[in-house]
């Protein structure tokens, strides 16, 4: 997760090669980043808040259906043989306990997340609000396996502590600034 924190600074200075060293690099230490690579063109473009949003209702969707385990299924009937899909099937349905469902302390955290990050959109580099917004949704997505959703979104969890950070110094109002300091002392 370290060498992925590095290859943010080049994701913001638009430099593609210097990033995708980095992410390949990253991928012999755990295979999970190697999805940040197509990643990288989502992250660069700058969108309308309300894509944004549709973008998070669209993750929920996927998480409320369970579509990501319907994929994975169709791609471990179909696939079989290619040990990827294999892996990913046997750690989402073999290894989840059903009964083993996430609280809802993890979902209140990133709705407030999104909710600070829609509120506050313009005062921050575009390129970090998607990394957060990439986090939230992957997060909703893989929600339904707790330890996936953990692993996969956690890649990009340094984008709470870039976008904070970045936000608290682009505020104005020291009230503003103050209710940011106390969700993240309640966040940890």
């Amino acid at each position: 997760m370290c060498i992925i924190y590095y290859a943010i600074i080049p994701l913001h200075e638009d430099k593609l090669f210097r990033y995708t060293l980095l992410v390949i690099l990253a991928s012999l230490f755990h295979k999970i980043a190697i999805i940040l690579i197509p990643l990288y063109f989502f992250i660069r473009k700058e969108f309308k808040v309300s894509v944004l949003f549709y973008m998070v209702v669209i993750a929920l969707f996927i998480s409320s259906f369970d579509l990501i385990g319907i994929v994975i299924k169709w791609c471990n009937e179909n696939f079989s043989n290619v040990a990827v899909f294999r892996r990913v099937f046997h750690y989402y349905f073999n290894k989840h306990d059903a009964n083993l469902k996430m609280s809802a302390i993890p979902y209140m955290q990133r709705a407030i997340m999104l909710f600070i990050l829609f509120l506050f959109y313009k005062r921050i580099p575009y390129t970090y609000s998607n990394l957060l917004l990439l986090y939230v949704s992957l997060f909703f997505i893989f929600s339904n396996v707790g330890v996936l959703a953990n692993r996969v979104s956690g890649i990009l969890l340094v984008s709470y502590a870039i976008f904070l950070s970045v936000l608290i110094c682009n505020l104005k109002f020291k009230r503003n600034r103050l209710l940011i300091i106390l969700y993240m002392f309640f966040l940890t």
